[in-house]
């Protein structure tokens, strides 16, 4: 039997008061073997305060911007890269209710409901109809899941066995309805970490207690947003992308729109509005201990409903409004 030491660090905690979020650094191993990784341990009061944010607010292809821009354009205090769909010709997009692509590919799904569960589906077992039905509030396609949703690690990944060598890494875990856990491991760096295989990943989620994970886009991508700077330290100073997001309170917007990815939106203390006047910012707390612990209270604003046709819409987007024009360039992804 092999036992690893987890070394922790808290790096600081905020809450308002439909959310909190505590951010520590961790290490297992050492050498050669050390993986470094931090870890978002998030509550919120309903599903709805998990964000999604668009590049330059824009659903589309080739749109990207660093993770460190679109948190700050939508006042957050945590974020995480998302699944890069604009990489991608083919996908399910559900962001914040909304319907986006439903082109099932190869890859495995996530999808968080507003009722604040989380489940994984095999390309075989997603049906799109029934988990806009259920009450689909974010959907992600990228994967493998991690986890069989009794906070087991999987036997077997949906993945190639290159896939699974060790690199950066980032995922999302449920713990409970409310109860969410993100991870972003930094790789690629011997001596301070060096990344971690899926099957690393699957361990540390369920040792942080999810019942169900979910890996997301990796890399360069990995990167992991708290309290106005990056944590962690990208491969290569990281990459733009076309997504990320935030768990929170809704930040206040700019330019219209929101990033992508997965926040937990809380606003940002400090910065001036366009009235010179500061918004009330969240409560910062640097130590340890104390997180008040909040359940699922109520769902997020009606969801989809089987057959509504929203692919290209904006996340404003009125009744009756013509989709966005990227919806109708064979480009825009």
């Amino acid at each position: 039997l092999l036992l690893l030491i987890v070394t922790s660090e808290e790096l600081g905690s905020a809450s308002t008061d439909n959310a909190q979020v505590t951010v520590y650094k961790k290490s297992i191993g050492e050498g050669s073997n050390k993986i470094t990784y931090f870890v978002a341990d998030v509550y919120v009061t309903s599903a709805s305060e998990i964000k999604a944010a668009f590049a330059d607010g824009e659903f589309g292809k080739n749109i990207k911007d660093s993770v460190f821009s679109m948190a700050v354009e939508n006042n957050a205090l945590f974020a995480i890269n998302g699944d890069f769909y604009g990489n991608s010709e083919r996908s399910i997009v559900i962001r914040n209710g909304i319907k986006y692509r439903d082109d099932v590919n190869d890859a495995d799904v996530c999808v968080l409901f507003t009722d604040g569960t989380m489940q994984t589906y095999s390309p075989s077992e997603y049906d799109s109809d029934a988990v806009i039905a259920k009450g689909a509030w974010q959907a992600w396609n990228f994967g493998p899941a991690l986890l069989d949703g009794s906070g087991n690690v999987l036997e077997t990944f949906n993945t190639t066995k290159y896939l699974n060598s060790s690199n950066p890494r980032s995922a999302i875990g449920c713990v409970s309805a409310g109860h969410y856990i993100f991870v972003t491991v930094d790789g690629r760096n011997e001596g301070y970490s060096k990344g971690a295989t899926l099957s690393e990943l699957a361990a540390i989620m369920s040792d942080e207690g999810c019942m169900s994970a979910f890996n997301l886009d990796g890399g360069k991508s990995a990167m992991m947003y708290f309290n106005n700077s990056i944590v962690n330290a990208p491969d290569g100073g990281g990459r733009d992308l076309s997504d990320d997001g935030l768990p929170g309170a809704p930040g206040r917007r700019r330019r219209g729109g929101l990033s992508h990815g997965i926040h937990p939106a809380l606003p940002l203390p400090g910065p001036a509005d366009g009235r010179g006047e500061h918004p009330p910012g969240p409560r910062l707390r640097g130590g340890g201990g104390g997180a008040h612990r909040r359940r699922l209270l109520h769902p997020s604003p009606r969801p989809l409903c089987p057959g509504d046709r929203l692919r290209g819409q904006r996340p404003d987007a009125r009744p009756g409004q013509r989709p966005h024009p990227s919806a109708h360039d064979p480009h825009a992804g």
